[in-house]
């Protein structure tokens, strides 16, 4: 049923306000996307610039959340992955896992810098929470994103 999802991704979660910053790191001036994590919902900007790009996963729920980036495949919606995700009937021929920030704990921030194309992604979080086998993805802890010039 859901054994093929991590093998998908992982994924994003997030709830207060997105924000795209520039890197303080002294060698690179990279953008930083921040994603904001709660317990099934997150705020991660819907539209980012193509190339490299630091993706913040924020913590701020109290489960442990991660952000997986997929890239939707040419002709593929994001109202199919919808379809598929709540009909347990997701193609992963249709998705290209891309990576992301790996599980936060509660509390914390973890970054992963990606190369992103333009092109139609998702964010996800398919961690399920203690004593369940249903990922967050599935309770609703998914994002379009655009990466777009």
């Amino acid at each position: 049923m859901w054994k093929a999802v991590p093998a998908i991704a992982f994924a994003v979660a997030a709830v207060a306000a997105p924000s795209v910053a520039r890197s303080t790191h002294p060698f690179k001036n990279i953008p930083v996307v921040t994603v904001r994590a709660s317990e099934f919902a997150f705020a991660a900007p819907a539209t980012i610039a193509p190339g490299q790009v630091t993706f913040r996963l924020v913590n701020a729920g109290k489960q442990l959340h991660h952000v997986t980036v997929l890239k939707l495949e040419k002709g593929t919606t994001f109202a199919d992955f919808e379809k598929g995700l709540k009909s347990n009937k997701l193609d992963p021929a249709s998705l290209t896992a891309m990576g992301g920030p790996n599980a936060a704990l509660p509390g914390a921030t973890i970054d992963a810098t990606l190369t992103l194309e333009p092109g139609n992604y998702v964010i996800a979080c398919f961690i399920p929470s203690p004593g369940e086998e249903t990922p967050h993805a599935m309770k609703g802890m998914y994002k379009s994103l655009v990466v777009s010039a």
